[in-house]
C-alpha cells in the first residue's frame, strides 16, 4: 500500500512539476506514458505514411500536455484514465478534421494521393474496429445506464466526450458542484458494477 501511495505522491509531484513549467518534468511525464501514446497513435494512425504517424502522435503528444496541465484529483478518476480520454478525445477530433478537408477537397476536385490498397485496408480495418468497438461500447452503456439517474447519465455522456466541469454546468443548467457531485457518484457506482 505505502508503494502505490508513493507512486501516486510520485505522479502527483509530476503534474505539479508540469503545471509549473519546469524544464524536465513534462519529458519525465510523456516517458512515463509512452506505452499508452504508442497504442493510440497504433490506433489511430495504423498504417498511414510516416508523416501522418509523426503528426498523430504529435497531437496526442499535445493531448497529454493538455490533461496534466488540466486534471484535478479525484478519488474515481487517475490521472491514466484522464489522459487516456483526452487522447482519445484529440485524436477522433483530428481524424474527422481530417476526413472533413479530405472531402472537401474531393469536391473541389483537388487530387488525394493514396494507394487504392492501403486505402481499401485503412477502411476495412477501421470498420473492423468500429463495428468491435460499438458492440462493446453498447454492452458497458446496456449495464452503465441500469445504475444511472437519467441526470448522472447525461453527466457521464458529456464527461466521456472530455467536456470540462463548467462546460457540463453549463450545458445542463446545473451548478459546477452538482455536476462535480453526480460525476462523484456515478464514477463510484461505476467501480462498483465494473470492479
Amino acid at each position: 500500500m505505502s508503494e502505490e501511495r508513493s507512486k501516486d505522491d510520485d505522479l502527483e509531484d509530476l503534474l505539479t512539476a508540469v503545471r509549473a513549467e519546469e524544464k524536465a518534468a513534462f519529458p519525465k511525464l510523456l516517458e512515463r506514458y509512452r506505452p499508452l501514446l504508442q497504442k493510440k497513435i497504433a490506433r489511430y494512425a495504423g498504417k498511414a505514411g510516416e508523416d501522418e504517424k509523426a503528426d498523430t502522435e504529435q497531437e496526442a503528444i499535445f493531448a497529454l500536455h493538455r490533461a496534466a496541465m488540466r486534471y484535478r484529483p479525484m478519488k474515481e478518476v487517475t490521472f491514466g484514465l484522464y489522459a487516456e480520454i483526452c487522447i482519445d478525445n484529440a485524436l477522433k477530433s483530428r481524424y474527422r478534421q481530417e476526413k472533413r478537408r479530405r472531402q472537401a477537397a474531393e469536391k473541389a476536385g483537388i487530387p488525394i494521393i493514396v494507394s487504392l490498397d492501403e486505402e481499401e485496408e485503412n477502411i476495412y480495418e477501421s470498420f473492423q474496429d468500429t463495428v468491435v468497438e460499438q458492440e462493446n461500447v453498447k454492452a458497458l452503456l446496456a449495464r452503465i445506464t441500469k445504475e444511472l439517474s437519467t441526470y448522472e447519465q447525461k453527466v457521464f455522456e458529456l464527461y466521456m466526450q472530455g467536456l470540462s466541469v463548467e462546460e457540463m454546468a453549463n450545458r445542463l443548467g446545473r451548478t459546477e458542484k452538482s455536476v462535480r457531485n453526480a460525476i462523484t457518484r456515478l464514477l463510484s457506482k461505476l467501480r462498483q458494477k465494473l470492479g
